[in-house]
């Protein structure tokens, strides 16, 4: 029997249902692939924090994110850790930039005055940027009493979208508009004194980019590094104590018998060392990293 072939009506149709089932299936499919990446971006920024906070217990401070100002001897002050703008769509690679000194500690090469991309950097551009090639952000909080704040934030969309950040959210205003803002299910796209530094064309990309995506399209992680209080008690009748802290050395001197000193509360993860003697420059006494608020008593 000959076998008949579709015609060209029953084509058409079968088309037809193929192209409807495509369209109903593609939005669900597209938000599946946007949730997994997500999820990825999720676990790579808490990976970024567990190296970042391991960092601030490095004595050497071109592997330490908490190489701020105020907290490092003159001569260190080319080492300060280069914090991220917003402005950055891909990095370049400085000595000093926050990606780069958490390269060291990884032993992960780089190329000092390179484009920080996957063609170039492939191993540095997996700690600077994520895998849709744009860069991730680390923004430092103001100098506070008794703790230190940082900021990780990732823009879930490709280079060529236009979507872009303000040009104050490296500030201390707008760093606290970022923290107080609920990432994780945002009631606008970006913190609402961000949306309004923006032109209507800006703030008309994010909206439209965030349509159907009730988590957005920002990833953020928040970062708190403890200050703690540091007294010293010297009741020896002779000798003196040097406190070195911060890599200064000589930070502070407690002579015998005087009153205890408090010192300011100091970064957690920040090396301490004491020396003792009846003059400079003593024998080392006490060693350790401050995790807690600490008391130390030189006794006869």
């Amino acid at each position: 029997m000959k076998r008949r072939g579709m015609t060209l009506i029953e084509t058409a149709v079968v088309l037809a249902v193929v192209g409807l089932v495509v369209t109903l299936a593609l939005p669900t499919w597209k938000r599946h692939i946007e949730r997994l990446e997500r999820s990825r971006e999720e676990r790579a920024l808490e990976h970024l924090e567990g190296l970042i906070v391991g960092s601030f217990r490095d004595p050497a401070w071109t592997r330490n994110i908490a190489a701020l100002p105020g907290t490092l001897g003159s001569q260190e002050e080319a080492q300060l850790t280069e914090f991220s703008s917003g402005g950055e769509s891909l990095y370049v690679a400085t000595a000093s930039a926050w990606f780069v000194k958490l390269a060291r500690r990884e032993a992960i090469p780089f190329v000092e005055g390179g484009v920080v991309d996957a063609a170039q950097q492939p191993a540095l551009a997996g700690l600077a940027n994520h895998r849709l090639e744009r860069a991730r952000w680390l923004f430092l909080g103001p100098r506070e009493e008794h703790q230190q704040r940082y900021i990780l934030l990732s823009l879930l969309a490709p280079l060529h979208h236009p979507l872009v950040l303000p040009e104050a959210v490296s500030t201390a205003e707008g760093f606290e508009h970022a923290w107080a803002f609920n990432w994780d299910m945002p009631v606008e796209p970006l913190p609402p004194a961000w949306l309004a530094q923006l032109t209507a064309e800006q703030q008309r990309a994010w909206r439209e980019a965030c349509r159907g995506v009730p988590e957005g399209r920002m990833v953020a992680r928040k970062i708190v590094q403890p200050k703690h209080v540091l007294v010293i008690n010297n009741t020896h009748p002779t000798s003196t104590l040097w406190l070195d802290l911060d890599g200064q050395i000589n930070r502070a001197t407690v002579l015998p018998n005087s009153a205890p000193l408090q010192l300011p509360p100091v970064l957690e993860g920040r090396l301490v060392v004491v020396r003792r003697g009846p003059m400079a420059p003593g024998v080392e006494a006490y060693r350790f990293f401050m995790n807690e608020p600490t008391s130390i008593t030189a006794q006869p």
